[in-house]
């Protein structure tokens, strides 16, 4: 990697406080691992120099696709309660898949909060977001479905792209993170087993949806809306896993509100939270164990001194 692709090191004055602001902590762990891992997995993502919470992202178009060979721009703005609440996404480069400039709705962005989780970090946003450019729009906010052709021309188009708020450019990207390796190529039998992190991964199932915002989506729509939001999540389930986040549900549309499944680490460099008052679930450890026995044993003991008492 030449010296034009050194991580970028912005003094944000945010990042001062970041050890009385768990968010920024949290967003200082991530740009720590994005550093490490930069253009490694087919995607580039670093802060802007003024705004620790506006994230610049590029990604490869997924191979076997429309969208082969295109390179796209996006921005992530995350909310000061993150990873409480999830982030605002939209792509700068446009696709065919998503209008550019514009929020897109997704299970993962900020239409959809009952969904969101605090163990999806960027990765894992960035990764889905890969995965869901090869479905269908229908009709979702921020989507579209443009012809096929018409989306190989706009792929062509996007390695012009230099965003204008970060500067980043498509041609310098193209030179420095390779393309990820398309799933259906085969690998050679003397490669050792490696997580499989290729954006293209995750299976992804028609979705139907008509989804409006939460305030907007009339009740006639809810099935279908479900409908969309399971496969949805379905793909980011399956993105978490090859970023190293392995949730043991299969959807977050059938968590109650309020409540998330226990999600499990497996080479992620973020522990999942505990409960706490955002409300999410957590195995029972010791001593949770211990206090039921205790409260068993003086149950047992009460119940023993009445019925001696009563004899």
């Amino acid at each position: 990697m030449d010296d034009n692709m050194s991580p970028k090191s912005p003094k944000h004055v945010q990042a001062g406080n970041a050890s009385k602001n768990g968010s920024i902590k949290r967003i200082m762990q991530e740009w720590q691992v994005m550093q490490r891992d930069r253009g490694k997995y087919g995607y580039d993502a670093h802060p802007t120099e003024d705004d620790i919470f506006e994230w610049h992202f590029t990604i490869h178009g997924p191979p076997d696709s429309d969208f082969a060979g295109g390179i796209y721009h996006g921005r992530i703005n995350l909310p000061a309660e993150y990873p409480f609440k999830p982030p605002a996404i939209m792509l700068l480069t446009e696709s065919g898949r998503f209008e550019i400039n514009k929020k897109i709705c997704l299970s993962i962005s900020n239409y959809h909060p009952e969904h969101w989780q605090p163990s999806w970090d960027l990765r894992t946003i960035i990764t889905a977001l890969v995965a869901f450019l090869p479905t269908e729009g229908q009709g979702a906010i921020g989507s579209l479905d443009c012809p096929p052709e018409e989306r190989r021309k706009m792929a062509f188009q996007s390695h012009h792209f230099k965003c204008p708020k970060c500067g980043d450019t498509s041609a310098e990207f193209a030179r420095n993170v390779p393309v990820p390796v398309s799933p259906t190529q085969k690998q050679p039998a003397t490669d050792t087993a490696l997580p499989h992190t290729s954006p293209s991964s995750p299976r992804v199932e028609p979705a139907v949806n008509n989804e409006e915002t939460p305030a907007q989506a009339p009740a006639s729509t809810s099935t279908e809306h479900t409908a969309q939001e399971s496969a949805e999540c379905s793909v980011i389930n399956d993105t978490a896993t090859a970023t190293g986040q392995v949730h043991e549900h299969s959807s977050p549309s059938h968590v109650s509100p309020g409540r998330s499944s226990m999600p499990t680490s497996s080479g992620s460099d973020f522990a999942p939270y505990r409960q706490g008052a955002n409300g999410e679930a957590r195995a029972w450890g010791v001593l949770e164990w211990l206090a039921i026995a205790v409260v068993v044993l003086l149950l047992s003991f009460l119940v023993r001194k009445y019925l001696r008492t009563h004899e």
